[in-house]
């Protein structure tokens, strides 16, 4: 059996699965995405900003950036009134709610990079860079100043991948395709293993890209054991596993920049937690 650990795409993938739980479960939705980490950081950082602000900051459609507004507002996280600058605009702020809400999410993050410092280290080592030195005041300390940064860092990769063309294969989907296509021989148990993930889960994973035609199952691998299944990325998997590693290369120095920073995230409180 090959080296069970994880490739630099799989830990991303886990290092934005966890970020992307904290976030659902603080502001709720459905699964939370890198334009909500930017309005929700931005929103969360105490900045009052106009949905058209919010629209370009966050290279986001307008009518789903009015969605999402419309949901927090539903959810009576955040308040909006005509912009006292622009009668056009609609201003956007946190109300009392949101803002513990937001003050929540800061504490779950600052944690959250904590756990996450070892992942971190390991992604640097996957990109073969050092961490990069935190210069004093250079980098952001506030958990929710992090979470645009990802968010941001997260589009970049998007668009990056779906410019190749290639199935959309995100999430836990993505994970297990680039463990699988790292691993020669692997067995289910085994992704589930690596991953720290329910068998049953896994298995769930497997069939949709089974479905997909981006894995395959075979018998007779494994010497000692001709009935034991194991998978095998197809040529149209190894396309997508090789489009997602060149885009990775591609933006390793924002990685490298936003890595650097939870690998060496303080134990104090985060700025701005009372």
């Amino acid at each position: 059996m090959s080296d069970l650990t994880p490739p630099v795409s799989a830990l991303l993938g886990q290092f934005s699965e966890i970020v992307t739980g904290l976030v659902t479960e603080a502001f709720g939705g459905t699964w939370a995405d890198n334009e909500e980490f930017i309005v929700l950081s931005e929103l969360a950082l105490g900045n009052q900003a106009t949905t058209r602000e919010l629209t370009s900051s966050a290279s986001m459609a307008r009518h789903v950036l009015h969605h999402l507004i419309d949901r927090l507002r539903r959810d009576g996280l955040v308040s909006t009134a005509p912009s006292q600058f622009d009668g056009r605009a609609v201003a956007v702020e946190l109300t009392p709610r949101g803002r513990l809400q937001a003050q929540a999410l800061r504490a779950s993050l600052h944690e959250s990079f904590q756990d996450l410092q070892g992942l971190a280290r390991a992604v640097l080592r996957g990109l073969d860079a050092p961490p990069r030195p935190q210069r004093r005041g250079g980098q952001p300390t506030d958990p929710l100043a992090v979470l645009g940064l990802t968010g941001r860092v997260g589009q970049d990769l998007g668009a990056s991948v779906r410019a190749l063309d290639l199935p959309d294969v995100t999430g836990r989907r993505r994970i297990t395709l680039v463990q699988i296509a790292a691993t020669e021989n692997i067995r289910p148990r085994d992704v589930s293993q690596a991953q720290a993930t329910y068998r049953q889960s896994t298995a769930y994973v497997i069939d949709q890209l089974v479905a997909e035609g981006l894995v395959s199952r075979h018998r007779g691998r494994v010497s000692d054991d001709a009935r034991a299944v194991t998978l095998e990325v197809t040529d149209r998997g190894r396309q997508v596993v090789d489009g997602i590693e060149a885009v990775i290369t591609r933006h390793r120095d924002a990685l490298v920049d936003l890595l650097s920073i939870v690998a060496a995230w303080p134990r104090s409180r985060p700025t701005g937690e009372a």
